[in-house]
C-alpha cells in the first residue's frame, strides 16, 4: 500500500538532453534546474525534495534550453491540486461465480475461499459508498485491470456477463485506487484473503 503524504514533487521526463529547465506557473518561472533529473521542486543527489505548491488548479509550462537556445516549444499540463478528495469508501467485497453469473458470498479481511466449492471460475467485485468514475485494480502494486464503467469486477464484465477473474491461487492483496470526478482519490482500499484447493 502506498505512504499517504502532501509532501509531494513533480518530475519531467525528456526525450533528449537539455542544458537547463525552466519550470513556469502562470507564465512565472517559478524555478531553474542545470541538471537532470528535472524536478519542478528540486532535488539534493537523489534526494527528492518537497515542492512548495499552491492548492488549486496548476497551469505548468516546461522550457527546455538546448545548447544554450531556449527551445521555442513548450511543454505544458494542466491539472488540480485540492486539499482533500471526497473520496468514496468500499462498502463491500462480493464474490460471484462467472459462469452462471450468481453472487456467492461477501468476502472479509483474511477471509479463505476454497475453490473446491467455489469452483474455479470467479469473480471479485467492489461495491463503493458513492459514484465513481474509473476503478483501477492493483496486485503486488501493479495495475492489473482498469474498469470504466459499473459494477466494478477484477476480472471484467460485459453487459451483466461476468468474466471469469485470471487469479492465481494463494495469497491475494488487492488494492482499488479511483478517480471521482476527474480527480484521481490516493486512498487505496485494501483486500488480503486466500484463494486455495483443499
Amino acid at each position: 500500500m502506498r505512504e499517504q503524504t502532501k509532501n509531494i514533487n513533480l518530475r519531467a521526463l525528456l526525450s533528449g538532453d537539455a542544458d537547463k529547465v525552466y519550470w513556469e506557473i502562470s507564465e512565472e518561472v517559478v524555478r531553474k534546474e542545470s541538471k537532470a533529473p528535472w524536478y519542478i521542486g528540486g532535488h539534493n543527489k537523489g534526494d527528492v525534495s518537497n515542492w512548495n505548491y499552491s492548492v488549486g488548479n496548476m497551469d505548468i509550462d516546461l522550457i527546455i534550453e538546448v545548447n544554450g537556445t531556449n527551445c521555442t516549444k513548450e511543454e505544458t499540463i494542466k491539472f488540480d491540486i485540492v486539499e482533500q478528495c471526497d473520496c468514496p469508501n468500499v462498502l463491500s467485497w462480493m464474490l460471484y461465480n462467472a459462469d452462471n453469473d450468481t453472487f456467492i458470498r461477501l468476502l472479509h479481511k483474511d477471509d479463505t475461499v476454497c475453490l473446491n466449492e467455489t469452483g474455479d471460475n470467479i469473480n471479485l467485485r467492489a461495491v463503493f459508498s458513492k459514484p465513481v468514475d474509473v476503478v483501477y485494480f492493483e496486485q503486488d502494486e501493479e495495475i492489473v485491470r482498469t474498469e470504466w464503467e459499473a459494477p466494478w469486477f477484477i476480472g471484467g464484465d460485459v453487459s451483466n456477463d461476468i468474466y471469469s477473474w485470471n487469479y492465481t491461487v494463494g495469497d491475494q492483496d488487492i488494492d482499488v485506487l479511483t478517480t471521482v470526478n476527474g480527480h484521481n482519490c490516493t486512498v487505496e482500499h485494501t483486500l488480503m484473503f486466500s484463494l486455495i484447493i483443499v
